[in-house]
């Protein structure tokens, strides 16, 4: 079973120290549905409360800028600064924090999707609880350059799905939002195959 545990030292400062570690390897297909599970999931326990609300601001800034940067290689992303999804967020891997911890065990139920638990401290930082969201983001980002390549995408679909459909306060929105960002993410790679199939059928034909 695979288990993640996002932690945070005892002591405040800047930058934000966070540390990310994997128990039992997570299928890199998998990370980015996790991913949204685990954002659909503290969005609504944040609701509206500021933090909530800086939560969805920070990605989806995030996401505008690195939707159209997301097939590029790393090093220009790196020279965009998108490599960092937080600004002030310093990710430490290898380090496990034990002042504040939020945990997201993975299950598999048979024949279904992966499906998440997690976690907390009895009296969660509301802060740290919308920071974790993004340690995990930035720790797949550096990861995987599947998740990578999808992300962006589907935060700026949850932003949709939040703005049209259900709002993050709505309980049917934690399962309905990811469902919705990876249907809209698999629209956008299928238009996407459509037309480069179209164009390299274009480049064979008489003028």
């Amino acid at each position: 079973m695979t288990e993640f545990a996002i932690g945070f030292p005892p002591q405040s400062g800047a930058p934000l120290r966070v540390s990310v570690s994997e128990h039992d390897e997570l299928a890199e297909h998998e990370q980015v549905w996790i991913w949204d599970l685990y954002y659909a999931k503290t969005a609504h326990a944040l609701g509206d409360s500021a933090e909530g609300a800086e939560l969805r601001e920070t990605l989806d800034g995030w996401a505008v800028q690195m939707a159209s940067k997301a097939f590029l290689p790393m090093y220009k992303i790196e020279q965009a600064g998108l490599h960092r999804l937080h600004p002030e967020l310093e990710l430490v891997t290898g380090t496990d924090f034990e002042g504040e911890v939020y945990r997201v065990r993975v299950e598999r139920p048979e024949g279904e999707w992966p499906v998440i638990h997690t976690s907390e401290p009895d009296a969660p930082d509301p802060r740290r609880r919308a920071l974790a969201v993004i340690a995990l983001a930035q720790y797949f980002f550096l990861k995987n350059k599947l998740f990578r390549r999808e992300v962006a995408l589907h935060v700026l679909a949850l932003r949709k799905y939040y703005l049209d459909g259900r709002p993050p306060t709505d309980p049917y929105s934690m399962v309905e939002a990811p469902l919705f960002a990876v249907n809209k993410a698999l629209e956008f790679f299928e238009s996407l195959q459509r037309e480069r199939a179209g164009a390299g059928e274009g480049d064979g034909r008489p003028n």
